[in-house]
């Protein structure tokens, strides 16, 4: 289990494979002294950042902020505190949840060896194949989409407006996680429905399986005759609105 606690005779962290988040990640080269926005965040006393981007890369490395100079975090100033793998987690308004990792060979020496921070789950990160995606059958066509994004299952060369994403909304339904499942659609666009999407109306409900379909700031747009809807099982009302809501009542 990952842990910041020390010892009492060096300040070794008890775990070198993951350590406690950064709130912030400086990717170029700062003064490592005084409190900083940076990366889009304002440092506090005693924030933890991981510096990444500094000229001479030895000085890269875990740090306390400080209104004064920085000194390196007790669980990554020393020579075992890190070894090649070492992954950090940055946990901030502005960068939630990226990943870094340690890419420097062993042995590492702290002011001796050039530390590299590599990026490993970031803005480019995939998503896996979820459980309720296994159960349902259904295959991402977008790992790059989260779970709920109708986007994750669009075909190759989707034109908004022009190819029609019946199928994809299908199988975002079909792989909601009840309850509390989310159906999007982000970045949002015109989206072409060309054959009718059945919504059983027990999964519209909101109070009753806790489904949501989020689809502000889209639009759609049906093709002939009937076909290209929406609607809610019972009701019969179709849809070029957003959001499903209550029992009987249309998209709004």
């Amino acid at each position: 289990m990952p842990s910041t606690a020390t010892s009492i005779l060096d300040g070794l962290s008890t775990s070198v494979a993951v350590k406690a988040p950064c709130r912030t990640v400086a990717t170029s080269n700062i003064t490592l002294a005084g409190l900083q926005t940076i990366s889009g965040y304002t440092t506090v006393e005693n924030d933890r950042v991981l510096v990444k981007g500094q000229t001479n890369a030895v000085d890269n490395g875990i740090y306390m902020a400080s209104t004064g100079s920085w000194t390196r975090a007790k669980d990554a100033d020393g020579n075992r505190d890190l070894v090649q793998g070492t992954r950090v987690i940055i946990r901030s308004t502005t960068a939630d949840g990226v990943e870094y990792e340690l890419t420097t060979a062993n042995p590492i020496v702290i002011g001796t060896t050039a530390l590299v921070w590599t990026l490993r789950y970031g803005a480019n990160a995939t998503y896996d194949q979820t459980e309720a995606e296994i159960a349902a059958g259904v295959t991402p066509t977008d790992n790059s989409k989260q779970p709920g994004n109708i986007r994750r299952f669009y075909p190759s060369g989707v034109t908004d407006g022009v190819t029609d994403v019946s199928a994809a909304i299908r199988s975002a339904l079909n792989a909601a996680p009840l309850p509390g499942g989310r159906i999007f659609c982000d970045p949002p666009g015109l989206i072409k429905v060309a054959s009718t999407v059945y919504i059983p109306q027990r999964v519209a409900q909101l109070g009753e399986r806790g489904l949501v379909l989020d689809f502000y700031g889209s639009t759609f747009v049906g093709q002939g005759n009937g076909t290209g809807t929406i609607f809610e099982s019972g009701t019969g009302v179709t849809s070029s609105a957003t959001n499903f809501g209550q029992p009987d009542e249309s998209a709004t």
